[in-house]
């Protein structure tokens, strides 16, 4: 889907985001629900990817 705009990405992409997220610190589901909150303002219901 994304080459449709441009955008390639790699197995090489993934892993590397991938080994990024596991350095952050966990959220808690009280920062989880917040974001979920904040993304519903984009009009999506927020149950993508849950």
């Amino acid at each position: 889907m994304a080459d449709n705009v441009g955008y390639a990405v790699t197995d090489e992409d993934v892993e590397r985001a991938r080994r990024r997220l596991a350095q952050q610190p966990p959220i808690t589901d009280e920062q989880h629900d917040r974001n979920m909150e904040w993304l519903r303002q984009f009009g999506g219901d927020g149950a993508a990817g849950a």
